[in-house]
């Protein structure tokens, strides 16, 4: 079969691999749609020291299930699935403490695992025993349950944020991502939704989804027009000036989350901390989910209560990978990308 196979940062081919027969409590899925994260990208450009190369990368998909392995229940071919990127330990500290969404041992397609940018991709045992292969419903697109882990990402960190009715939120990046954000901010109720970005044609879209208020930061600086007045300021473009303007829109007791992660080395930054001293505010980070914001993702995407299909711009079949990250580079024209293997 074809895959997406990572051997060294920088040297990612598109090659044939054995197709990957499912072991004892195992399902191998046929993949119809893989989402390209940012993650994709910076493992390929940097390397992680999570990634076990070789490594088929990709972990955001849906397919058909092709075939079960013995003493699989519950899951049989034919099945349309959508399957987490992480199976989470369930022992380490934090996933006892009920934070599996920073288990110190994960199972991770595309890091210890083969991942999703490929024709089939082997479902370990851990996922299956815990229930973590989600029946697609009749009538909801693949392509749209591809994308639960992304928008199980970004709910957490709306959750975190304590994100509801009467908040106020600004989202600073209107790519996919911060799309997201700015859909399930205004399902979780708050009152005022204002988008941050540089693109007018993804600030329109964002308002579609529901931003209240958009501001293009070629045209109008949004420190000075949102000073001091956002509940939540959700970071998905992380840089100084983004981290800055975040910072100084920020009300007293305010959230600010840091979304995006960067490489290593390019992510030390300067922040005034009289702003956190005497405004009391908060700045965190957030990352992954857990398996309670997944089954709400998922709830969310199968019920139709969030479209996510007006998110893509790109589909590329698997054997034009390198053209889908090329298209991923240029943002003034790409949204979310999909592989169709």
């Amino acid at each position: 079969m074809k895959a997406a196979v990572l051997h060294r940062p920088g040297d990612l081919r598109v090659e044939d691999i054995p197709y990957p027969e499912p072991g004892p409590g195992e399902i191998t899925v046929k993949v119809e749609a893989s989402g390209l994260c940012p993650t994709d990208i910076k493992t390929y450009m940097y390397g992680s020291s999570a990634a076990k190369l070789p490594v088929v990368l990709g972990h955001e998909f849906a397919g058909v299930v092709e075939e079960v392995g013995e003493g699989v229940e519950g899951v049989a071919p034919g099945d349309r699935v959508n399957v987490p990127a992480d199976a989470y330990c369930g022992k380490c500290r934090f996933c006892r403490a009920g934070r599996e969404n920073l288990c110190e041992s994960p199972i991770t397609f595309g890091f210890q695992v083969d991942g999703s940018h490929a024709e089939y991709v082997r479902v370990p045992r851990r996922f299956v025993e815990r229930g973590l292969v989600f029946l697609v419903p009749d009538g909801v697109p693949l392509e749209a349950a591809a994308m639960t882990e992304p928008l199980a990402c970004v709910l957490h960190d709306v959750e975190l944020a304590g994100v509801r009715p009467g908040k106020r939120v600004a989202v600073i990046g209107d790519g996919p991502m911060g799309l997201k954000h700015v859909a399930l901010s205004r399902i979780y109720g708050a009152d005022e939704v204002m988008l941050i970005g540089l693109t007018d044609w993804k600030l329109r879209l964002g308002e579609e989804i529901g931003a209240t208020r958009v501001v293009n930061v070629q045209e109008e600086d949004p420190a000075r027009a949102l000073a001091g007045a956002m509940d939540a300021v959700f970071v998905t473009v992380v840089n100084q000036q983004t981290l800055s303007t975040a910072m100084s829109i920020a009300s007293k007791t305010g959230v600010v989350s840091i979304f995006a992660g960067l490489p290593k080395g390019a992510s030390n930054f300067t922040i005034d901390t009289n702003l956190i001293h005497y405004g009391e505010l908060v700045l965190t980070g957030s990352s992954n989910y857990t398996y309670r914001e997944y089954e709400k993702a998922f709830s969310l995407i199968a019920s139709g209560r969030v479209n996510l299909l007006r998110l893509i711009s790109h589909r590329f079949p698997l054997a034009e990978f390198h053209e889908a990250i090329k298209a991923w580079q240029d943002k003034s024209s790409s949204m979310k990308i999909m592989i169709k293997p």
